[in-house]
């Protein structure tokens, strides 16, 4: 089935900070939650190269928690390069950068 919409969150953390995983997180929960539930969606958190394993990791099983899918990239390839990503990605007829 081809979604009516691909949702991606572009993460870029590489010192793990608090407050930006703290913000990536209420995103998560609130795409999550506040999706159209008439149309049908996939969600995907693109991983800007985090040097970190543990994070990768964490990040990884969160999504999967939501169903959302996770690509974790070796490194940062920018904003543009982050949507190019996701516009290659995308299988629906609409795009949605969160």
């Amino acid at each position: 089935m081809i979604p009516d919409v691909t949702y991606f969150i572009l993460d870029y953390n590489p010192r793990c900070q608090d407050q930006a995983s703290g913000y990536l997180d209420a995103c998560i929960r609130s795409l999550y939650a506040n999706r159209n539930s008439s149309i049908t969606s996939e969600v995907y958190v693109i991983d800007q190269g985090n040097g970190f394993t543990d994070y990768k990791n964490a990040l990884a099983n969160k999504c999967a928690g939501y169903g959302f899918h996770f690509v974790g990239l070796d490194h940062n390839k920018g904003i543009s390069g982050g949507i190019n990503l996701a516009a290659r990605l995308s299988r629906s007829p609409h795009l949605c950068l969160v």
